[in-house]
């Protein structure tokens, strides 16, 4: 810290690197902060409480991150005796020091006021040819070819297990440790990654079993619901190779991370669950209901306004159209680009009307837990918006392309045995992931389950190549319909069976599903190559008994088995 110049400037306090001195940043600190230059700075991020920016001027490509003067950093600062951007310049240092792949900080600044909230800016040199790995995640790496994708996830997670580990043997310990506070850059095709976003760090000694175990599973909580099992135990097994000091059995410690990561991601999970309610960058609130920040507000309004006109305009595509709800197709702006989009309206019934003060509305709920389910990893159209009018709900959600039902997919692609298979197999892991999450959807038929083809093939020997002779189309499960999904904090094995049981019915006597396929979504569900067999008879006895008496209570009533 001895290598640091001090520059005054009103109000504002400016601590620079020596090296920086005369290289032409002087003329950009200001008394009110950084004078951000016109035209040369482009917006990465923006929140009430902290803005980041990207500044290329006069051969200087930084990045300047501004803490806003708030009272809730006031607060903060009182409680932890310093402002963000300070705190933040000098464990980078730190950091860096010790060895873990970090930014390069150049300078901090902040208005120098003790009783009162204010501001503080932290300037770092912008790192070359990277991006944050969650971006990479999120959209570089499901568009690589399947070869190269399972390539580059093998590598990543070697890369995360070694970041880890160089971590924790330097005795940093980060906080809020998620792929959005890390960026990754390639060097010749392998991954180089680096933290950021230090404010929540703490340094000491080289972490313990107990230490490391808690910063092990937030990060854990992330990739379970994204990444193989085998890639994660890859990169426990790089993480291990490189903490010899800490005496591990492989296995044994494999389980208990991965049981940990279990217990807290579900009260995780419906901790996010609120954050579709509105109030942040990616949701806000309209009048008298709920919409994603992408949509465009203009053609929001134009919608609201004539929503029953274009539920029975006859020059729209009609998906459904039945005495509690009717379904148009739709084009809306969505981030600046036409997409086509799915629009539904649900009549609300006397029993939901009795219940509107104990629960959500059908529309409601399906906005809700649609986003929960994406939040859980089960794929599931985007709700993009949601209102009520006069006792009726209006939902937005995005249109899945190319898609048929289930049972329809099953009367067209029945007789290709690989790929009726791999649907079943995936349909079952979807299933089983919902329910270890804490949802339950009491109305799992196959009119409420879509099939999507997707650009991968699959060989007849299970590997995935792209050319070859004898592949078959890998699809892609989704879930619609919403309305009868219930969150619990553990879905019990009555709902589970239930669940199941339901999805029996939607195939029952079917000639194109035989007692084979029923064993095998069984088989995967039940995750036989992890938890034994688990009693597999008395499941496939209880959930045949429950959809007989399903059935008959639909004959009874008079009601179709769908």
């Amino acid at each position: 810290m001895n290598n640091l110049i001090t520059i005054r400037k009103g109000s504002f306090v400016w601590r620079l690197l020596a090296e920086m001195a005369g290289g032409g940043i002087e003329q950009w600190l200001g008394p009110d902060g950084f004078l951000l230059p016109p035209g040369r700075t482009s917006v990465v991020k923006r929140a009430s409480h902290r803005a980041v920016y990207r500044v290329q001027a006069q051969g200087m490509d930084l990045h300047i991150k501004e803490y806003g003067g708030g009272l809730r950093d006031w607060a903060r600062c009182l409680l932890r005796g310093g402002r963000r951007a300070p705190r933040e310049f000098t464990l980078s240092l730190e950091v860096a020091r010790r060895g873990v792949p970090t930014v390069e900080v150049l300078g901090v600044g902040e208005r120098y006021q003790r009783l009162a909230p204010s501001n503080s800016v932290l300037i770092t040199r912008t790192l070359p040819n990277t991006q944050p790995l969650l971006d990479y995640l999120e959209y570089e790496l499901p568009a690589l070819p399947e070869v190269r994708r399972v390539i580059a996830r093998q590598r990543l997670a070697e890369a995360v297990g070694a970041l880890l580990a160089t971590q924790h043997r330097a005795g940093v310990r980060h906080g809020d440790l998620h792929p959005g506070n890390m960026l990754i850059r390639f060097v010749d095709e392998w991954p180089q990654l680096f933290l950021i976003d230090l404010d929540k760090v703490r340094v000491g000694p080289p972490l313990n079993w107990t230490d490391s175990l808690e910063s092990l599973v937030i990060l854990d909580r992330w990739f379970a619901l994204r990444f193989s099992r085998t890639d994660r135990l890859r990169a426990w097994r790089s993480y291990l190779a490189r903490r010899v000091d800490l005496s591990l059995d492989e296995h044994e410690s494999a389980r208990v991370i991965a049981q940990q990561t279990q217990d807290t991601l579900i009260e995780q999970m419906r901790q996010f669950d609120r954050r579709c309610l509105g109030g942040n960058r990616h949701y806000r609130r309209i009048k008298g209901g709920l919409a994603v920040t992408e949509l465009d507000p203009c053609a929001l309004d134009e919608v609201c306004r004539r929503a029953d006109q274009l539920l029975n305009n006859a020059d729209l595509k009609t998906l459904k159209r039945s005495e509690s709800s009717v379904v148009v197709e739709l084009e809306l702006p969505i981030a600046g680009r036409p997409r086509a989009v799915v629009f539904k309206r649900l009549k609300a019934t006397w029993k939901s009307r009795c219940l509107a003060w104990l629960r959500w509305p059908p529309a409601m709920r399906s906005y809700v837990f649609g986003h929960g389910l994406r939040l859980r990893g089960v794929p599931t159209p985007r709700p993009l918006a949601v209102w009520h009018r006069w006792g009726r709900g209006y939902l937005l959600t995005e249109k899945v392309p190319q898609a048929v039902h289930l049972r329809a997919f099953v009367e067209q692609y029945g007789g290709e045995a690989i790929r009726r298979r791999l649907v079943i197999e995936e349909l079952a892991r979807y299933v089983r992931q919902m329910h270890d999450m804490g949802l339950s959807h009491r109305d799992l038929k196959a009119a409420n389950i879509l099939i999507s083809p997707t650009d991968h093939v699959v060989s007849e020997r299970g590997l995935r190549e792209i050319d070859s002779t004898t592949t078959v189309r890998r699809d892609r499960v989704w879930f619609v319909d919403l309305v009868g999904v219930h969150r619990q904090s553990k879905v019990s094995r009555l709902r589970r069976v239930r669940d199941l049981a339901r999805l029996h019915l939607s195939f029952l006597e079917h000639p194109l599903v035989s007692r084979t396929d029923r064993l095998r979504f069984l088989r995967i569900y039940l995750v036989w190559g992890l938890a034994g067999k688990l009693g597999w008879k008395q499941w496939w006895r209880e959930v045949h008994q429950v959809a007989m008496g399903k059935a008959g209570r639909n004959v009874a009533r008079g009601r179709v088995i769908g």
